[in-house]
This record gives C-alpha cells, sequence and structure tokens, in this order.
C-alpha cells in the first residue's frame, strides 16, 4: 500500500561498543500509475445537465507498470454543459482497488444540444380580443411563464381576417431568449367582436356558405350585391 514506511535498526549491546544505536530509514510507496487506453463513449448533452448525471459507456484503463488492464469507473468531472454546441469535458478513472492504483484523467467531446423548457418555464399563452376587421396577428400575445421570452402568431390565417366569434387553435409559438433552450408551439383562442359587415353576391351564395374571403362570401353569379349585418 501506499504511505510511508519506516524501518529502524538497532545494534545489540555489546561488551565491545560503547553504546548502542538505531538508525531509522523512511521512504514513500506510492500507487501505481494509471492510464486510459479507450476513452468511455458519451452521447448528446443537454444543455444544462449536472455533471455527475451524464451518463458514460464503456472506456478501459491499464497500469503503467506491466500494462495490466485495472478495473474501476469513469466520470464526467470537468466541463462545460450550458453552451450549446460542441464541449470538452473531462472524464476521470477511479479505479476499484483505490489503494493500489492511481485515478487518471482524460478529456473527450461532446455535443450539447438545447433543452425543452417546463410547463412552468413556458405558462400558458393568451390572446388580446380584436375587433372585426382587423387581421389575427395584431392580436396582442402575453404568457405567465417564468422563463423569459416571447410569443408570436405563426398560425397559416395570422394576417387573415376572421368572422366575428371565437376561434380556437390558433397556432403560436414561444421563443426563449435563452439560445440554449428550445422553442415551443402552443394552441390559442381568439375572440373577434363587433359586427359583420357583409356583401355576398348572387343568390346562389346563401346555399355556399363555406366560401368565404376575410369574411365576405363568395359565389359564381354576379348580378345582385346586398349590404348588411349578418346575425
Amino acid at each position: 500500500k501506499f504511505g510511508t514506511a519506516y524501518v529502524a535498526v538497532n545494534t545489540k549491546s555489546d561488551d565491545r561498543y560503547t553504546d548502542a544505536a538505531t538508525i531509522t530509514k523512511s521512504w514513500t510507496v506510492s500507487k501505481t500509475p494509471t492510464t486510459i487506453t479507450t476513452n468511455p463513449t458519451i452521447g448528446d448533452v443537454v444543455s444544462g445537465t449536472a455533471l455527475d448525471a451524464i451518463v458514460l459507456q464503456g472506456g478501459e484503463a491499464q497500469n503503467t507498470v506491466n500494462n495490466q488492464a485495472v478495473e474501476g469507473t469513469f466520470a464526467v468531472t470537468a466541463g462545460e454543459t450550458t453552451a450549446v454546441g460542441e464541449q470538452t469535458l473531462t472524464i476521470t478513472f477511479a479505479p476499484t482497488e483505490a489503494d493500489k492504483y492511481a485515478s487518471c484523467t482524460t478529456t473527450i467531446s461532446a455535443t450539447v444540444i438545447k433543452r425543452t423548457p417546463t410547463q412552468e418555464e413556458v405558462g400558458t399563452p393568451s390572446a388580446a380580443d380584436i375587433e372585426y376587421g382587423a387581421a389575427v396577428n395584431t392580436s396582442v400575445l402575453t404568457g405567465n411563464g417564468t422563463l423569459d421570452g416571447t410569443w408570436s402568431w405563426i398560425d397559416n390565417r395570422k394576417g387573415d381576417v376572421l368572422p366575428v366569434g371565437t376561434h380556437d387553435d390558433l397556432q403560436v409559438r414561444f421563443t426563449p431568449i435563452d439560445g440554449n433552450v428550445h422553442t415551443v408551439d402552443a394552441v390559442v383562442s381568439l375572440t373577434i367582436t363587433g359586427e359583420m359587415e357583409n356583401k355576398f353576391i348572387g343568390n346562389g351564395d346563401w346555399d355556399n356558405a363555406d366560401n368565404w374571403t376575410n369574411g365576405v362570401p363568395t359565389g359564381e353569379n354576379p348580378n345582385i350585391v346586398v349590404s348588411g349585418s349578418l346575425t
């Protein structure tokens, strides 16, 4: 075992010698050095993961005296896991027989990827009511999450003028200020207030109520034009 050893030699008392003498000699016994011969592998690391939570696979080490394999474990002991991109992490090998073999370190490259924010961080978005005639994306979006960021309209109807009423499942997106965090998509309900002033063309338009463009029903018979409020 490593440490300091002491040896004492005592000359036996003898009538031929006037005094007995004790000689003490010490030296240090060191642990056998080790080296990592095969680095462990590592998968993508999610931004913000604690070093001791990173999982390593495989890896081999041996002693440097006779190059025999040494049993032990590998762990990440230093490095940056917050910033997205390629990062250098320090790996430490800890021998099972720690009283006999010394630990050793090496470095490996790891890819840090964006993390997904929690529901608490994102919160629930809401859209402010707008008057009929305004485009969907003029509605102000707000959220109640704890993570700094902005909500924006991504729905393919964001530039449309929708009929009066409540419209569900309009798509919005949360973009965190922190570039190491993923965006999150969600849906909101939007209420359009006021009255719709509509023009419809041709008697056949009443039979084709599904055909609307920006709140105006369209048809194939441009013979009659009527203005008014639809209720």
